[in-house]
């Protein structure tokens, strides 16, 4: 790969080669194989004369077995081949397609059935352990490595990829369909792809073993009820790993989670790398420890170094290495001093730590100490009364119904026991029990959450019900508030209205509108929803005499909405000068990090005008002007880059901008949920 007269990668499509066949070889033997037979293809084509049109045949497969939708998209260049080579290419690639091939397991395949025996033998017939890779083949390969060698059988194994269509898939998406989404709501409908990643995890859960996931398998999946991760090719990038870990390590995680990284013992630039990763690794987390009001102090130098400590461009850093490189030693080379720089960030991190300690000590005044105090005495209150209104809706809509149900209460949680019946659609008219608030130990019992297809049921009832105008009498409780109490007797309209606001703040807002008899608004606006929480009957004919007309209502309606509108527009404008502060800071920290990687280019080129100036030979003089052509163009496209963006005139910067501008003229959206005649009683 070293060589530089390679015919069956040129030009830009050389670079792909050179990172994806890193990842490659790292991934197993079989993906290496695979891939090299890719490029003997192409070799063989370019022999025969194929037509250009081609040429990207090979880079495509190449890329597609590094199952990653971040990868860059690079176009092939043009092909010259140099037909006094090529043949001497090919059968030395196709010498090492032969070589690959004939390798028995390596000592990595050999380790990862260690591994699952260890934890079959440790945790008996229910141990559970994700394996993450980057190859789609080497993916196959360890299904195929578990089944002949660790005692699993076809079955205890599934597979997770960006593109899951296998017949497997299909059929864990038929029994997933069957098991748990016979019958969901039909606004709760998962998309095609979303169905069959929740029906591999369901399999995961419910009957498999191992679950061998690629990159796409780091993102969105809750498999909390597994407790070991195999990384077993680790990535470049420190923020996937922390990906992958959280797929386990989340809430409702009981176990502590055990993660086992691959290292290849002999491989000294494999070493150096995971020596940096986990550097990073403890940089991250140190940096996730801190308090966000020492983060916004004052910009300075401990605030730059925080910038380029969490900055996007570490994976880059390791591209570039492999990229520039021309030997192993160049590669362990600029490891070793990119590992150096790290542990210079380490040690001016722990002194900002220092700093933090001391300002959240002194800082942290009585005010902030109230806030925390009044969290945690309100938060349990608060979710008490969720609970109570949604044990509320539910046992009213199974009343309303005819349902038969039961209340009782067991370890101080109110359970509802709600036998078969036909009068429930789905798997809720097979019978159940749920729980208003947490269940405790009943693993039985489901927890009534806003989500549950019982309170959706008993929603979409009320809704079908609550069209149209009709009327009720209220009958006031003790707790009433004063305001009411005062209204006994007297009779109105009333219209429940919802306000959807999805500018910077998505939210969703309630508006009860009452309007008596008299003329009179009820104030404040939320005693028409206390109101509303007050038990009430049907009317068994509608208030024909009623003063209070529809008309009437509409204009004190539109009054309410005008305002909350305008209270809304406030907390809106000031979400939007918020974010365009941060728009702005972002462009200052980026520019914080090129300003640095400009600097670190300018560093190199010096070294490289050194190293060509000591050069002994003309072959290595040439190669060091080449790399300071190259240095000297990185230069100056990052100094376009910086000249670019500190004026603004940047694509990301405009796009984000203009997204900002749309979120704050987002218009709110009003729906009239229904109208109602009132008597308070």
């Amino acid at each position: 790969l070293l060589s530089p007269g390679l015919n069956a990668f040129q030009g830009r499509s050389r670079q792909l080669l050179l990172i994806g066949f890193q990842r490659i070889m790292a991934s197993s033997t079989a993906a290496l194989a695979n891939s090299l037979e890719r490029v003997a293809d192409r070799l063989r084509r370019m022999r025969q004369g194929s037509p250009d049109g081609e040429r990207a045949r090979v880079i495509e497969p190449l890329t597609s077995d590094l199952d990653d939708d971040e990868l860059p998209a690079i176009d092939d260049d043009p092909v010259v081949a140099r037909s006094s080579t090529i043949d001497d290419e090919l059968s030395q690639v196709e010498d090492f397609v032969r070589r690959a091939r004939s390798l028995p397991h390596d000592s990595k395949a050999h380790s990862l059935v260690q591994v699952v025996r260890s934890i079959g033998g440790r945790r008996g017939g229910n141990a559970k352990l994700v394996v993450f890779t980057e190859a789609l083949t080497t993916q196959e390969y360890l299904r195929d490595l578990l089944i002949e060698h660790a005692g699993l059988k076809d079955s205890e194994i599934t597979l997770f990829r960006g593109h899951n269509d296998s017949p497997r898939a299909r059929q864990a998406l038929r029994r997933w369909q069957e098991e748990v989404g016979r019958h969901p709501p039909k606004h709760s409908l998962p998309s095609p792809d979303i169905a069959v990643r929740l029906a591999l995890v369901h399999e995961f859960k419910s009957r498999s073993r191992v679950f061998i996931a690629t990159e796409a398998g780091a993102k969105g999946l809750n498999l909390q009820f597994c407790d070991t991760i195999v990384n077993y090719d680790l990535p470049w990038n420190p923020q996937r790993i922390e990906q992958r870990i959280g797929r386990c390590h989340r809430y409702g995680q009981t176990r502590d989670v055990t993660v086992v990284n691959f290292l290849a013992r002999d491989n000294e630039a494999q070493r150096l790398t995971l020596e940096i990763l986990t550097q990073k690794l403890d940089l991250f987390g140190d940096v996730m420890d801190m308090s966000d009001s020492v983060l916004h102090e004052a910009r300075s130098k401990r605030s730059e170094e925080l910038t380029t400590a969490l900055g996007p461009d570490f994976e880059q850093q390791l591209n570039r290495i492999w990229e520039r490189a021309r030997s192993i030693d160049e590669v362990e080379e600029e490891l070793r001093r990119l590992r150096e720089t790290m542990e210079d960030r380490r040690r001016e991190l722990n002194r900002i730590r220092e700093h933090t300690t001391g300002l959240i000590e002194t800082r942290f005044d009585d005010s902030v100490k109230q806030v925390f105090r009044r969290i945690a005495d309100d938060l349990p209150a608060t979710l008490a009364a969720l609970d109570a209104d949604l044990e509320r809706v539910v046992t009213d809509y199974l009343r309303a119904n005819g349902i038969d149900h039961a209340t009782e209460v067991h370890k101080r949680r109110r359970l509802i026991r709600i036998p078969a019946s036909e009068r429930l659609t789905g798997a809720l008219a097979e019978g159940l029990s749920v729980a208003a608030g947490h269940a405790d130990a009943l693993e039985e019992v489901d927890v009534l959450h806003v989500a549950h297809p019982l309170v959706l049921a008993a929603i979409d009832d009320a809704r079908r019900r609550g069209s149209g105008t009709f009327s009720v009498r209220f009958r006031l409780t003790a707790q009433a508030p004063e305001v009411l109490q005062r209204r006994r007797g007297s009779r109105g309209r009333l219209a429940l209205s919802r306000i959807s606001y999805r500018g910077f703040e998505r939210e969703d807002r309630l508006v009860a509108t009452a309007v008596f008899e008299d003329a009179a608004v009820l104030r404040p606006a939320e005693a028409a929803l206390e109101l509303l929480a007050m038990p009430c009957e049907d009317l068994p004919a509608p208030l024909g005499d009623l003063s209070v007309t529809t008309a009437d209502l509409d204009e004190v309606v539109d009054e309410e909405l005008f305002f909350d509108q305008a209270h809304a527009t406030d907390a809106e404008a000031k979400a939007f000068s918020r974010a365009l502060d941060q728009l702005d800071q972002y462009v200052e920290d980026r520019l914080l990090v090129l300003r640095r990687g400009q600097r670190e280019i300018a560093d190199q080129l010096k070294q490289a005008e050194e190293r060509r100036d000591a050069a002994l030979g003309a072959a290595a003089r040439s190669r060091a002007e080449d790399r300071i052509r190259r240095l000297e163009r990185e230069l100056s496209d990052a100094e376009d880059r910086i000249e670019r963006l500190a004026a603004r005139d940047d694509s990301d910067y405009e796009r984000w901008r203009s997204a900002a501008h749309r979120r704050r003229y987002e218009p709110p959206r009003a729906a009239r949920l229904f109208d109602l005649e009132f008597v308070i009683a």
